[in-house]
């Protein structure tokens, strides 16, 4: 067994994280959709592991302003949380 083991969280972060908010910016409303409906069962339903995250959070507040009611509607009641604190 690797000596770097790493859990599902690190997993996640390292080979999907990224390519999955990427999503926030796609041309299709749909697509956009989608990623908000996956990012408030999240929020809801998950215990959150990525509700600290900033790029998760930033990824709400990007949905939480998008032309389309549709991506909104899944997203609006989120509540993100800022990131201006130090953690050290």
């Amino acid at each position: 067994m690797c000596s770097e083991a790493l859990n599902k969280k690190e997993l996640f972060e390292r080979y999907l994280k990224y390519e999955l908010l990427s999503i926030v910016g796609d041309r299709v409303p749909n697509v956009r959709m989608c990623l908000s409906r996956v990012l408030r069962q999240h929020f809801l339903s998950h215990n959150g592991a990525f509700i600290f995250d900033q790029d998760v959070n930033d990824a709400v507040r990007l949905l939480k302003k998008d032309k389309s009611m549709d991506v909104r509607e899944h997203v609006m009641d989120i509540q993100t949380f800022p990131m201006n604190h130090d953690d050290s």
